[in-house]
């Protein structure tokens, strides 16, 4: 799907979407977002709460794991979010191609 800006100072810009670049990219947000979920977390989260870390010279660093987890979450509902994102305008772009389809086809038998 291609698209211009319009008339404008950027008019001579176009912006080219391709339907299975945005499906590539949803699958990688989605292996980033699970890795995070199955992996990268529990293991933060284990480590948060290993009491033989909890006291001695180490008791400060444990603090840092606290915060790695708050960071690693937010950082899983970037991804997630921008994968529901891509989600939505990939349908939509499906939609408005079947409804054109549909004025085309329409057109075409006349």
């Amino acid at each position: 799907m291609e698209t211009s800006l319009g008339e404008s100072q950027y008019s001579s810009f176009v912006i080219d979407i391709k339907t299975e670049e945005m499906l590539t990219i949803i699958q990688h947000l989605r292996k980033i977002a699970n890795e995070l979920m199955t992996n990268a977390n529990p293991c933060l989260e284990i480590l948060a709460h290993t009491n033989f870390y909890h006291e001695g010279a180490a008791k400060s660093t444990m603090k840092a794991y606290n915060s790695a987890i708050s960071k690693m979450n937010e950082l899983l509902k970037v991804y997630s979010h921008a994968g529901q994102l891509m989600d939505y305008y990939v349908q939509k772009m499906i939609d408005k191609d079947e409804e054109l389809a549909k004025i085309f086809n329409g057109h075409s038998k006349d």
